[in-house]
């Protein structure tokens, strides 16, 4: 007899963040991650104008042990981008 495998999608709560493309996830500590930009159109990986209206510059974080999503509230200093790199570098 086999096993059978079913994909199955965690139930989450919290802040969960909207749907995007070209957004960059970090591990911050052993349990917690932080999701930071992307895009809410694929249209903007393809496109040759300087429209950045999909362009997505909120911050969440997840934290595995709660399965729960929170947003950090955005002081205006970041700036929405996608496609980008991140580190997490300990103090």
């Amino acid at each position: 007899a086999s096993d059978v495998y079913k994909r199955q999608s965690p139930t989450t709560k919290g802040s969960v963040p909207s749907p995007r493309i070209g957004t960059q996830i970090v591990a911050i500590d052993d349990f917690r991650f932080l999701l930071y930009g992307g895009s809410s159109s694929v249209d903007s990986l393809f496109s040759d104008k300087n429209d950045k209206s999909s362009l997505l510059g909120d911050v969440h974080i997840f934290d595995t042990k709660l399965n729960q999503w929170s947003q950090v509230e955005n002081s205006g200093t970041v700036i929405p981008r996608f496609v980008h790199s991140l580190i997490c570098k300990k103090n």
